[in-house]
């Protein structure tokens, strides 16, 4: 009776190890809802952002820098979308004027008002918004904040302003 004891608590012992073993060394990548990305550090368009975790990039985001044209100068333009769920956004936008000189005061909009995040000036705007998913209705804020970094337009859409604050930098 004692050795089948010490048996069943040596296996017991050793499937422990191989659990934790198994969780410590975090074989699972990201493959849809059930393991939510981590934090992250993305580029867009030479500006590094902090992803917080559990934000979903868009699959037809990925890394679309292209030529455009933004209050009469040729810029390129890359712009990143994620979701935490089907009702949270998080949306970036870089503009690249490259060798025209740019200021805040060329992005002056009757509907933003001037703001401080983290120490960086630019415009800041609140808009209540109404997202559906599937059957389910929320009315939430949106938070909008335009500023220049690095001769360049950065624009944040977020809805949750914990995670612009940790945005702007």
């Amino acid at each position: 009776m004692q050795k089948n004891m010490i048996i069943i608590i040596i296996f017991f012992l050793i499937g422990l190890v191989l659990v934790f073993s198994y969780i410590k060394a975090d074989p699972t990548t990201y493959d849809g809802r059930f393991n939510p990305p981590k934090p992250r550090d993305i580029e867009i368009n030479g500006i590094t952002f902090s992803v917080r975790g559990g934000f979903l990039e868009d699959k037809d985001s990925y890394s679309a820098i292209y030529a455009d044209t933004f209050l009469n100068h040729s810029v390129t333009k890359e712009e990143r979308t994620f979701h935490q769920n089907d009702i949270l956004l998080l949306y970036i936008k870089v503009y690249d004027f490259k060798d025209a000189n740019f200021t805040l005061n060329d992005l002056n909009n009757e509907s933003y008002e001037i703001k401080s995040i983290n120490g960086i000036e630019g415009f800041f705007k609140t808009e209540d918004i109404e997202t559906h998913s599937g059957f389910v209705k929320n009315n939430h804020p949106r938070y909008y904040f335009n500023y220049v970094k690095d001769n360049k337009i950065v624009m944040i859409q977020c809805d949750v302003m914990n995670v612009l604050n940790e945005l702007v930098k």
